[in-house]
């Protein structure tokens, strides 16, 4: 569990719970993306991610807006998976 403090292309700075260990792979997972990266340095409840490839325009476009809008973004989830559910594709 971590969150974004700040994002760019190539990396984020974040603020995590748990101290990382440097040089170590990890994947930042938001929404759908999956970010594969590694952890550049850590410094107390900080730390530095590079990505493996640079992040998409429009991955960062939808991030933010998820970010600005989160209470409709939990709606529409939740819509979705209740929509799911209903028509048996839920978890089981």
């Amino acid at each position: 569990t971590c969150l974004i403090d700040d994002i760019s292309r190539t990396g984020a700075r974040l603020r995590i719970k748990q101290p990382l260990a440097g040089r170590q792979s990890a994947i930042l997972a938001f929404h759908e993306l999956q970010l594969f990266s590694r952890v550049l340095w850590c410094r107390g409840a900080e730390c530095g991610l590079q990505f493996d490839s640079p992040l998409d325009p429009e991955d960062m476009q939808g991030m933010l807006w998820i970010t600005e809008n989160r209470t409709l973004y939990d709606r529409i989830c939740n819509e979705a998976h209740a929509l799911e559910w209903t028509e048996g594709l839920g978890e089981r």
